[in-house]
């Protein structure tokens, strides 16, 4: 996000940066997951399914935890000027 500074210059924000990057690296993950999921449940490998089914709600866990954190701190910045 670029915010506004005291200057008058647009600044990154590095903590949104970091919050994004987080997002992305647990969405592949969780995409990941659920690609070897599902190629698990073609190969009717039951116990495989299992223990991925668990590993890919756990990161879907982190990557909404993710997405929330991102949400909370994008509260704390000033809603951005609109552009005309």
């Amino acid at each position: 996000m670029l915010l506004r500074g005291d200057d008058g210059v647009l600044h990154e924000c590095k903590e949104c940066l970091r919050l994004w990057r987080e997002y992305g690296e647990a969405t592949s993950e969780a995409v990941r997951l659920e690609s070897k999921l599902r190629f698990a449940a073609l190969q009717g490998d039951h116990h495989l399914i299992q223990s991925l089914t668990q590993d890919v709600e756990q990161a879907g866990e982190k990557r909404r935890a993710a997405r929330e954190a991102i949400r909370i701190h994008e509260g704390t910045h000033s809603p951005a000027p609109q552009v005309r």
